[in-house]
Order: C-alpha cells, then structure tokens, then sequence
C-alpha cells in the first residue's frame, strides 16, 4: 500500500493535494500455459562480483540458468531480464527477448560493469519468467576504481577554475550528517544515529582517496533519553546529531556536538512519539591520556515532535561564545497538525549563544518551568521532560544560554566566516504543514492557537548583522508574555515579550508570493540548503576564495560570492550538480590543512563522501574552457553545448550537467523518449521506468520522510511518470520549484 500528500502551488495558484491509496499499477500478463508442479528454474551464481573497474572500461561476467524440473516437466519460458534506472546507466545484459527452456536445458546471458565513475556501484538484474515463483534476482556488485575521467569545471561566476570528482574509498555504509577534517588532519564524520567516526585518510593518486583506518567514538550515542514526561525512555543506544565542530590543536582536538531524542513524529497523521521536546544536548568531546571524555555543556535545549532539533555550531575563540542554529518546533510560528501541535518554546527557532567561560568544566541544566503534572518545584528529571511546554526551559537574562538572533525556523548550519561575517541559511515552510500565527502583525498579540495550512516558501540565507537580528519566523511564545502554560499555575518561560517575533516576516515563495519588506535575506533557494562551508584555498588564482558553498537538498553544491563587507551576494550559482543523491554537508580545505584546496561533500542518501580536488592541486596548472561552438562539447561531460545551454546547466562545468534518465547523453528535455523503451514520452506513464512498472513490487510504501532512504526517480518521490495526454511531455507538467515534495 502507498499513502501520501502531495502539494502543489502552481504560477497559475492552481491548489491540489492528493491523498492516493496504491494497492496496484500494474498487471503484468504471464504465459497462457499450465505448468507442472516440477517445474523450476535456478540461476548460478546468485551474486556476480566485477571487482574494481577503471572507469569508461568495461568487464563481462556470466550468470547461468537452468530449468532444473524433471522431464515431465513443462517448459519455462524467460520473459526478460531488466535493470533499473539507476543500474542500467552501469551494467548491461545480452539478453535480447524470449527464450524458452525446455527441462534441463540452459542460458547464459553475459552481464558487463562499465562505471562511469568511481565508487562502489551496487545493482540487480531482474529475471522474470513463467516458472511458479515468477521472479530471480541477482545481485551486482562493481567498484570504479581510481579519479572520474571527468573533470569538474565550477561555473561561469569562478572563471577559470577546474575540479576533479571521486568518490571516498572505504567508506562505511553510514548515514553522514556533518563532516570535517580537524587539527589532526583526521575526517571526522557524524552520522543519524550519533555515532562519531575518526578517520584516516590518504591520497593515493591524483584525485584519489581511501580510507585506512577509523576509530568510532559512542559517547554521544549512548546518551540517556527520555519520554516528554520527564521518565527514562526505552529508546536507547541512539541519538540525532546534526551538528558537529571540531577545533583544538593536533595534539589535543576538541568536539563539539548537538544531540537530541532520535524519535520522528508529526506529519499528515499528526501523531506524537512521546519524544522528549527537551532532549537536546550540546556536548563537547576532549582527549585525556589518549581517551575521549565526554562533558554536556547545555542540557534541556527544545526538540520538536518533528524533525527540527540542536543543528550545526560555529565557534567565536576569542570571546569563547559557541552559537547552535536551534530548529523551531512550527511551520510558520503556530502549532499544526504536521507538527503534531506543539508550540514555539522559549528557546526554539533562533541561533543560540552559549558562553563558555560562564560554563566552564561543569554542566548548565536550563532551568524550566514548573510543571504541574509533576510533584515539586524542582521537577523530577530535570531538564529532561518538555511535557509540550509545561516543562520547557526558561529564558534566563544573566545566563550562559541566550538568544541571539530570534526568527529561525529550522537552521541546519551557522558560519563564521573568514571576515568575521555571520551567516546562516533557515529552511523555509512548507504548504499544508502549518500557518501564520493568529495575531500576526499586532505587536505583542500573537496567540499559540492552531492555525492551518500554511504556505511554501524558499529557503533564505541571512547574514547575522548582531544580537538581535530577526530572520522572520514568528515565535508566540518569545513574542507575547501572555501565552503561559500550566493551566492551574499559568507561567511565561520568558521575562517580557519581544513584540517582533509576532510579526511573520516571510521570505519569498516565487509569482506571486513575495517576500516581507522588511525581510533582510540575501539569497533564496527554492530547495532545501543545508551545511555550509568557507572556500578558503587560493587556487585559481583566488577565485573562489572566501566564498560560501551550501549542501542543497536538490542534488547540488551552491557557490556565494559577498562583497568586501559581507552585507551584499555579488554573484551565485550551482557550483557542482548531479554529486550523487542528497548531499547534506561540506567542508573545504585551505591552503595550510591536508589535501589543500579539496571539496568534500557528504551524501545522506547515498551514504557517500564525494570529493572534488583542484586541477592545480600541489601547483598544477589550471583549466577553463571557451564554450562559444554551440556544436562542442566544451567541458567534456557528455553533452552538447546546445544541450546545456537548452537546459540551463553551465556547458563549461561537467559537474553542472542535464537531467538524463536513460543516461544515454541526451538530457530529458531534448530526448523524446527518457527511459528509451520504445514509447514516445508523451504516451508513456511511465516515462523514467523502461520497466514500465513491472519490476514494482507490492506493497509499496513511501513516508517521504527526511530519514527515509531514496525513493528515486521523479523529484526522488518514487514516481516514474505522470497521467499522459498524448501531446505534452511531462516535464512541462509540473514546477519544482512551486511543489512541496514529500512535505
């Protein structure tokens, strides 16, 4: 079964959401014949091994199958053997129609590994046939071994400067929310489930890198959880972390770390967890004697019934100030059934400041309000136990936690840059998730009523003038003294209001849908943007140096380029494309650190580590190219200049290509037939599936969750096609960049 939403706010405000039950696609006709009970067909051998493959050659390998029925048996027929989207773009077969064994006879079909890339390259070949259990699998395992062939020219905006793409060899099957090189010239990695990876790193050759040798650190995801009652959770051994900063020196590396409750909850069906909406932890990690120790610095901070919590951490040394960008708990400022109707507490939705000289060696436990569900002033269990606001933490004036810059809804990095400018990217709502707060606009009369459905609206980098700057999003709670909590001892976890955060002050959301005049973003993606990174390498002649990248959601690396002051973006784009699923995080190299100049970039999806090195890596000469010959293919990715320039992706980058679901080097909006099956897009429902759906096993089932694994194909919603009517292609169909995907 599949159930979902989808929503869409089209140029024309066009309004759909669809609410589907799937319990079948497809039938697919078996042979009009009966077969006899002993007939079986039994392929040899089950897995085919390529080993490593140089990318752009190839190696043939051969599976064997026999109908191993006795001979009374009826004939088996081998009605196809089918690789997906994704494996057909690096494996083929020479399986070519029908063929029909009688008892113990056999086929072989010859299957080849040709990457185009290096990494490891999982597959199946899908052999379906008219025995009784219908369907073989087998399954495909190939390395590209050594550099991408490929190199990676940066767009238009960085003339003259060239990359080189890999993949991190050896890299664990893990979920990787933040990376880093430290002090010590180790990766660091941190992952989903709060688990921290040390590794080894070595550059084997000219763009590539393999790992040979790691150390897990389990501290953080052994801390204790709790229910939102304040009790010891039975949901232990996990912890969320997306936020990780590693500074210190070679000999004594520091980390710290944001944690919190691992459980999801919210969504169309609104259901709460029990997860604890004061579970999240700010930790930091010191080597002592050669062991990691561990000291919770923050405990108590907000975590929403959805998947907004503790994120990523920039460090100002001198004043010893760290600042969490701290995810709100709403969609746009007031409670929602997608966020399971927990209000804006008084310390969500904002970059923290924490003052570590105030702190020191000890532990700061937010203190809360009094909850009336449990006995005492000092409420068992504290800080732990939100009790959806009864028990949240109080915003204390003098104290080491404060806010500094209110009006964030879900930040997933802050950055201090090189000169010293502030800057975070907040990850802008999302239609039919929640709505504006009643009272909006009334100075400090905002309420914490639930109000529905709320708006999309692009995702807005900000740069952080000071205390007190306002990103726009609307918090009640922080925004009127009188929205209390504990109904027999009404409490405001704040001391006075501060009458802005009852003024949504919304980004821009494409025709139609301005942003707020007094909204002070500088930049706005339609996708969602997520780690950020400083370029700090003088290659190319400085060209890229002291710009911002950003991991966004849509497959890509964005590059910035600010004025001298920071206050002004001079230019942007897409710096890399097509990286592999779901880049989340980024980390550059300077030119003083280990492998100068490097671009790493962590897949959340595809449980990768990308690497992009420098073609003037260790003083090599730099590239570029002159793409004015429409009929050239300037930076040598396959594609046409035309083709790139049909589609709008740089001809002067091989990191900035088309889409192409057939991979056969014709983008989707030149080609008329995307998965090459023999049916014209325009009468294909299933235009990005050769299969036509038969290799879709029921039941099927997509959460569209941000900790789902990939569901592929269009917008990665799983979809391989949409209703046809004969004369318009489906890409011209629909507007990514007006649709709310998976929510």
């Amino acid at each position: 079964m599949l159930t979902g939403y989808l929503n869409l706010n089209s140029i024309k405000r066009f309004a759909l959401c669809i609410s589907f039950t799937l319990y079948s696609s497809v039938l697919v006709a078996q042979p009009a014949q009966s077969l006899g009970k002993n007939a079986a067909l039994t392929v040899s051998p089950a897995q085919l091994d390529f080993g490593e493959v140089t990318p752009g050659e190839s190696v043939t390998r051969t599976l064997t199958l026999e109908h191993t029925g006795n001979r009374a048996s009826e004939s088996v027929t081998i009605i196809s053997a089918v690789l997906d989207e994704l494996d057909s773009s690096r494996y083929s077969s020479n399986f070519s129609g029908e063929v029909t064994l009688q008892p113990e006879e056999q086929l072989d079909i010859d299957v080849t590994f040709t990457p185009a890339q290096s990494g490891t390259a999982p597959g199946t070949l899908v052999i379906t046939h008219s025995a009784d259990d219908a369907v073989l699998r087998v399954e495909l395992t190939g390395i590209g071994s050594g550099a991408d062939p490929s190199r990676l020219s940066v767009d238009s905006g960085a003339e003259g400067a060239s990359f080189y793409k890999s993949f991190l060899s050896g890299f664990p099957p893990i979920k990787p929310t933040q990376l880093q090189f430290g002090p010590d010239d180790l990766l660091y990695v941190a992952t989903v489930d709060g688990g921290l990876y040390q590794m080894i790193v070595e550059r084997n050759g000219v763009n590539q890198y393999s790992i040979t040798g790691s150390t897990f650190i389990e501290l953080v995801k052994n801390i204790v959880n709790h229910d939102d009652d304040g009790s010891v959770s039975d949901t232990q051994g996990n912890r969320l972390v997306t936020g990780m900063l590693v500074v210190g020196s070679a000999e004594q590396p520091i980390i710290y770390v944001t944690s919190s409750d691992p459980r999801v909850g919210g969504g169309p069906g609104g259901s709460s967890t029990g997860l604890d909406t004061n579970s999240s932890v700010v930790s930091r990690l010191s080597l002592v004697n050669g062991n990691w120790v561990k000291q919770d610095l923050v405990r108590g901070l907000p975590r929403s019934e959805e998947n907004h919590h503790a994120n990523g951490i920039a460090l100002n040394e001198a004043d010893e100030l760290l600042y969490v960008a701290m995810g709100g708990n709403t969609n746009q400022g007031a409670p929602s059934n997608n966020f399971a109707f927990l209000p804006e507490y008084a310390l969500s939705a904002a970059i923290l400041e924490i003052d570590l000289a105030v702190i020191g060696s000890g532990t700061y436990d937010l203190p809360t309000l009094d909850d009336e569900d449990r006995s005492g002033t000092v409420d068992t269990n504290d800080p732990f136990g939100g009790n959806r606001g009864k028990n949240q933490a109080i915003q204390v004036a003098d104290g080491p936690v404060q806010v500094y810059a209110p009006g964030f809804r879900n930040p997933y990095d802050v950055i201090i840059m090189s000169n010293g400018s502030m800057y975070t990217w907040d990850n802008g709502p999302n239609a039919g998730w929640g709505g504006i707060p009643i009272g909006n606009g009334d100075g400090s009369q905002c309420t914490n009523e639930v109000v529905e459905p709320g708006e999309t609206r692009f995702d807005t980098l900000h740069r952080i003038s000071g205390p007190g700057y306002y990103g726009g999003h609307a918090n009640p709670t922080r925004g009127n003294i009188e929205n209390t909590f504990n109904n027999s001892n009404p409490q405001s976890p704040i001391s006075s209001s501060n009458p802005v955060e009852c003024i949504y002050k919304e980004g821009p959301g494409g025709a139609n849908r301005p942003a707020h005049p007094d909204n002070a973003y500088l930049l706005a993606l339609s996708q969602s943007t997520n780690g950020l990174t400083e370029y700090r390498g003088s290659n190319f002649a400085g060209a890229l140096q002291g710009e911002l990248l950003a991991a966004v959601w849509d497959n890509s690396l964005h590059r910035v380029e600010f004025s001298a002051d920071g206050t002004t973006v001079l230019d942007s784009g897409p710096l890399f494309s097509n990286i592999d699923i779901r880049p989340l995080d980024v980390t550059a190299q300077g030119d003083v650190d280990i492998f100068p100049g490097t671009i790493w970039v962590a897949d959340f999806v595809a449980r990768s580590v990308a690497v992009f090195e420098p073609d003037d890596y260790n003083g090599g000469s730099g590239g570029g190219c002159n793409a004015t010959d429409p009929e050239l293919d300037s930076d040598q990715d396959g594609y046409s200049n035309t083709d790139e320039y049909q589609n709008g992706t740089n001809p002067c980058s091989a990191a900035d290509v088309p889409a192409d679901a057939d991979q056969d080097f014709v983008s989707d909006r030149l080609d008329d037939d995307d998965d090459n099956d023999g049916l014209l897009d325009v009468q294909d429902p299933f235009a990005v599936d050769a299969a036509n759906g038969a290799l879709t096993n029921l039941p099927v089932n997509f959460e569209w969750s941000s900790t789902d694994s990939n569901a592929g194909y269009l917008e990665n919603l799983g979809f391989t096609g949409l209703m046809v009517n004969g004369s318009d292609d489906y890409l011209d169909m629909f507007d990514t960049s007006q649709m709310t995907n998976g929510g």
